[in-house]
């Protein structure tokens, strides 16, 4: 996806800006269906901030990205440090 996001980042610029969000496990009305409770609370166990995102997490990176009219290229990791690079 990072290569895929910058590639067309540098394809279509400067007309068209081209970012990622990436999330982690958000505790969404789809976790009700697919996920177990346990499931839910290992994945929170396993992340560093030690609890799965909330919608508004997406929403703020989406916001700051539409935003910030100078990010081009990037991909933004809401996953509370899951994948921390």
């Amino acid at each position: 996806m990072d290569a895929f996001t910058r590639g067309f980042a540098r394809e279509l610029a400067p007309d068209i800006r081209t970012n990622a969000v990436v999330p982690g496990v958000i505790d969404t009305p789809f976790h009700v269906k697919v996920s177990t409770p346990e499931q839910m609370a290992d994945w929170a166990a396993g992340n560093p901030l030690k609890r799965n995102g909330y919608p508004a997490n997406i929403a703020s990176a989406i916001r700051f990205l539409i935003e910030n009219d100078f990010v081009n290229g990037e991909s933004i990791d809401v996953n509370g440090g899951l994948t921390i690079r």
